[in-house]
């Protein structure tokens, strides 16, 4: 029996491919695009963005990581509410300044986790 279309969304990365995502990977490439959208990105969603702008040049010590923890968890309720956010986490590479960043989520719906990783 074919899986019950819940959710549905246009491929972004290779629409060639495959024209159309369905269920966890339309729910996870919408949480990608909130997590590495920057202010100015979106011009017809303007309020969709991080703002983590302001915190890329702070040394990553522990006030720094509970307001970066604290941005991603907000966003991500406010402009995805297919999920909860379970647990985010951070891996720093100070050698060529990046932050990772490992969000676990549960999508409405479904029993399992999903993990989103992004590098800023």
């Amino acid at each position: 029996m074919a899986e019950l279309e819940i959710y549905s969304d246009i491929n972004l990365e290779t629409p060639l491919t495959k024209l159309k995502l369905t269920n966890k990977e339309a729910v996870q490439q919408a949480v990608k695009t909130i997590l590495t959208t920057f202010d100015g990105f979106r011009l017809f969603r303007p309020e969709l963005y991080i703002q983590l702008d302001d915190l890329v040049f702070e040394t990553m010590d522990d006030l720094t990581s509970f307001m970066v923890e604290n941005l991603i968890i907000s966003e991500l309720e406010n402009h995805e509410p297919r999920i909860t956010v379970l647990d985010v986490q951070f891996d720093t590479d100070n050698e060529r300044k990046l932050l990772g960043v490992t969000v676990t989520y549960s999508i409405l719906g479904f029993d399992d986790q999903q993990q989103e990783k992004v590098r800023i």
